[in-house]
């Protein structure tokens, strides 16, 4: 028999477990981030019910190309029309959350004010 190396075999791992969870999760029509999440958990080193990686260190330069594409993957569905919407929408959001607590704090201010001065 072939000896493979540990990052080979880790990563045989890791795109089994991401192909059934892609098969599952697109069955259930769920989101497929969600379903990879699950996958790199089952597979982890913390959960032992199933077979794990054996090499961590390694596994850790392939968890940062995971992020680096999901962070790509995750860019492209946005599109730029769709994320001014979003910033006018948290903008104007922010706007008045800050400008009616602003106004009813300006009004007590000045309503105290008043009555002190005509105190003292």
């Amino acid at each position: 028999m072939i000896h493979l190396p540990n990052l080979i075999t880790d990563l045989a791992l890791i795109l089994a477990s991401a192909a059934v969870v892609t098969l599952i999760f697109k069955k259930l029509k769920q989101p497929l981030v969600l379903g990879y999440i699950i996958a790199g958990i089952i597979v982890g080193p913390n959960f032992t019910l199933f077979p794990s990686i054996s090499d961590i260190e390694s596994i850790k330069i392939w968890a940062e190309i995971g992020v680096i594409f999901l962070l790509f993957s995750l860019g492209l569905e946005f599109s730029f029309k769709k994320l001014m919407k979003i910033i006018t929408k948290i903008w104007s959001f922010f706007l008045k959350t800050i400008s009616i607590p602003g106004k009813i704090l300006f009004f007590a201010d000045k309503l105290v004010l008043t009555k002190n001065n005509n105190v003292v």
